[in-house]
């Protein structure tokens, strides 16, 4: 099965100009376009053409032409066309990773509308993306027309790679088994035959399921005589002025009209004729300019003007100042019509009202800068009101108003009038997919599948990683580290990468991470590592010792810790931590719930962590033995010992040299980390046993001093004094206290020896032993226990 049914145009770009030929056999095509010397790329109508009166089917040869077809020469649309390209430099061939990030897009296009009854279409490799061909029988109309435009346009929003221009009837498309040739040919981007890849159904789509996904519902179409002249007639001079190609006269829309032109970034689009891109003027909003191309997605009227001025130095169109704002003129001098003119101009412009300062967002093009203060809108609001200085005429006589335009109350009178407008969004939509990763150059990478793309404005990132992960960097000075500092332990070894690749991810992970070792052991240098990739004190944040121990100052202390762990991936100490350890601090930061933070005299926050808690450690640390720390530690060994066998140089390697390469390493390793876990091995199991082994101060004194016998009854005076006894005889080493510091070991034995389950804490008369409902006589009790030797002597009291 070949994409042709009748008569199709082949199209060849030459580097002198266009090639054409018709044909109706694609064997014939294919050797036409392949007699060609060079061509950077050979199309074909995807819909049946009328043949042209005296012109030859199936030539030999292509020949130059001027005139091709147009959609009026387009007998009946056969094929839906949806095109998943890649966004990248214009110009440019696709990477291979740019390329399987459009491959998985399409499947899931496939999937989508395959969940929606529609038939298998046929997969096709277009060199840099991947096309889907659906049979679809339309006729060549107004009606088809717009039907298949918001059938795209729907999926374009869906799906960000689709191209919506793919809808006018004489859409060219891909001639498979043909090269790709859109930019030099490199290692990196290089040129890649276009192929069809499997068959599908012959089966159409109906028009119904077309409508069904179409987001644009069809209206009376009203006549352009209907339109304003006047602008109207302003519209067509300015794009005449700088000589914009207008490829269809002017159609009514509602509440004014649009005209098809030649996109002045047409080079960055497919090397077909675009009929996409349109400007338009909208009664109460004013010009604009809209095109559907991937690239242009972000291009606005403002955009388009700046681009053409700057095509034509010292051309300058005026729409004139007598007419008012919204008549697509220039607006008065005013704080609030240059505000207006100013929010319909810009779209980059947020306020996240749902903060307490209501700060503004911005979008830069690479990603969301949010400002505590007015200093991204006040710079953005300067450089508007600058460019638009020169459109404004010279008065002929007084003073020149224009010079308002740089006076700082002036700009700072048009910023508070742009403020209340701005459009509001809520502070959870920034960074709120733990599984997105920015990477510089505007790229972010999805560690649930390691696909890469451009970053976008949807994706309400603010924050990116200063490296990019590079799989042609290798690493062997990491890959022996990493055996080194695990004494060749494989299972550990992985565990530990695999602890590394969930550092990149903003999941919450309820736990604490101790890495223990006796000093020189290599684990600074693992955090430093992993420090370096994610930016100190961008995603990675250092916590000083004090902020998890116990201090006087708890309170007010931990807002400010809380508050400055928000956004981050990574939370850890430069220096070893062990005793007098804040154990209620560090339940809050390891668990999951809501923390609530607070700079210095600023407003409480509220937020969901999404940091991993790594804390390297020379001793074993002094934690509760309860259910909540069991639960949550991991006590992963550092037994390797590097004395007086230091790399000095090992630093600059791993975060200069390898850097790129051991990100690669992690994120390889994200998709299997997010889906399973961490999965511990057996050695990091067993050192957090013992841990709590040795912690569990009560356990040690019941096997001591305890034994269990049934109805046994013993004095909780004389438990109490060989508690006492026995603490003072062990060594100070190992011995816990509890989080507030106030709380001796001794106290702690006892309180929990009160709520062992195989213990009775009870209030006995002296004499009998059996429970009184009097308080007279009576004393506390530990039943079911005895002493393994008698309590020393109590101390008399002094008088």
């Amino acid at each position: 099965m070949t994409p042709f049914y009748g008569v199709h145009e082949v199209r060849v770009l030459r580097e002198s100009g266009v090639a054409v030929g018709y044909f109706n056999s694609w064997e014939a095509a294919l050797n036409a376009v392949k007699s060609e010397p060079s061509y950077k790329g050979a199309y074909f109508t995807l819909n049946p053409v009328k043949l042209p009166t005296g012109v030859p089917l199936n030539p030999k040869t292509l020949i130059a032409a001027h005139k091709t077809a147009g959609d009026s020469d387009i007998e009946k649309r056969i094929w839906l066309l949806i095109d998943v390209d890649p966004p990248r430099a214009a110009n440019t061939n696709s990477t291979v990773s740019e390329k399987d990030a459009a491959r998985e897009q399409a499947e899931q296009v496939r999937n989508y509308l395959s969940s929606r009854c529609w038939p298998q279409p046929e997969l096709c490799d277009s060199g840099n993306g991947w096309h889907l061909l659906y049979h679809i029988e339309l006729p060549n109309d107004y009606a088809s027309t717009e039907l298949v435009r918001g059938t795209l346009a729907r999926l374009h929003d869906l799906f960000s790679m689709v191209d919506a221009g793919n809808f006018n009837a004489s859409r060219l498309c891909k001639l498979y088994g043909t090269w790709a040739r859109k930019g030099q040919h490199i290692e990196e981007r290089p040129w890649r035959l276009s192929a069809i890849v499997s068959k599908g159904s012959e089966t159409a789509v109906t028009a119904q399921q077309l409508g069904s996904i179409s987001s644009i519902r069809l209206s009376s179409h009203k006549t352009p005589e209907q339109a304003d002249d006047l602008n109207l007639s302003r519209l067509m001079e300015f794009l005449d002025y700088y000589g914009v190609s207008v490829r269809s006269k002017p159609r009514s829309v509602r509440d004014g009209f649009r005209v098809e032109i030649e996109c002045p970034w047409a080079e960055e689009h497919s090397g077909e004729t675009r009929r996409d891109t349109t400007v338009s003027f909208i009664e109460g909003v004013g010009n604009g300019f809209h095109c559907l191309h991937s690239h242009c997605t972000e291009r606005h009227w403002r955009e388009f003007r700046t681009e053409l001025e700057k095509r034509h130095p010292g051309r300058l169109f005026s729409f004139g100042p007598e007419a008012v704002f919204g008549g697509g003129s220039l607006p008065l001098i005013a704080h609030a019509t240059l505000a207006e003119a100013f929010l319909r101009d810009n779209h980059d412009f947020v306020c996240i009202y749902d903060q307490p300062k209501r700060p503004i967002a911005q979008w830069v093009k690479t990603r969301w800068d949010i400002s505590e203060d007015d200093t991204l809108l006040w710079r953005a609001v300067a450089d508007y009101l600058k460019d638009l200085h020169p459109r404004y005429p010279k008065p002929e006589k007084g003073p020149d108003s224009r010079m308002r335009f740089y006076d700082a109350a002036f700009i700072g009178g048009v910023v508070r009038c742009v403020k209340p407008y701005l459009p509001p969004v809520k502070g959870e939509l920034f960074d709120r997919d733990p599984h997105l990763l920015g990477l510089p150059n505007c790229r972010l990478i999805d560690l649930r599948t390691n696909a890469t793309r451009d970053m976008r404005r949807e994706d309400y990132i603010t924050q990116r990683i200063d490296v990019a992960p590079d799989p042609n960097c290798p690493t062997p000075r990491f890959d022996r580290f990493i055996s080194e500092i695990t004494c060749g332990d494989g299972p550990l070894a992985n565990y530990l990468l695999r602890l590394c690749a969930l550092c990149l991810t903003a999941i919450p992970f309820q736990a604490l991470f101790f890495l223990w070792g006796r000093g020189r052991n290599g684990k600074g240098v693992l955090i430093r590592t992993l420090t370096a990739i994610l930016g100190d004190g961008k995603f990675a944040w250092p916590l000083r010792p004090g902020e998890i121990t116990v201090s006087k100052f708890g309170d007010e202390a931990a807002k400010r810790t809380f508050a400055n762990l928000k956004g981050r991936r990574l939370a850890t100490v430069n220096e070893s931590v062990a005793g007098n350890l804040n154990t209620s601090m560090l339940k809050l930061i390891s668990g999951g719930d809501t923390l609530t933070g607070a700079n210095m005299r600023q407003d409480q926050q509220a937020f969901k962590p999404t940091h991993k808690v790594l804390l390297p450690t020379n001793d074993r640390p002094q934690l509760p033995a309860d259910p909540a720390f069991r639960g949550r530690v991991h006590m992963i060994p550092f037994l390797a010992n590097f004395t007086g066998r230091e790399d000095t140089n090992l630093d600059h390697v791993l975060q200069h040299v390898e850097l790129p390469g051991i990100l690669y390493r992690f994120v390889t390793l994200c998709p299997d980390v997010i889906e399973n876990g961490l999965r511990p091995p057996a050695s990091v199991l067993a050192e957090t046993e013992q841990l709590f082994s040795e912690l569990d101060i009560t356990k040690q004194f019941r096997d001591d001093c305890l034994e269990i016998v049934d109805g046994a009854e013993t004095p909780a005076a004389d438990v109490e004094r060989v508690v006492n006894s026995w603490v003072r005889e062990q060594s100070t080493t190992g011995i816990v206290v509890s989080s507030s510091g106030r709380e001796g070991p001794d106290d702690v034995i006892l309180r929990e020896l009160k709520h062992q389950p195989d213990i009775k804490y009870s209030r006995l008369r002296r004499k009998t032993g059996e429970t009184s409902p009097h308080g007279k006589g009576k004393a506390w009790y530990f039943v079911g226990v005895r002493l393994k030797e008698e309590p020393p002597p109590a101390t008399p009291a002094t008088s």
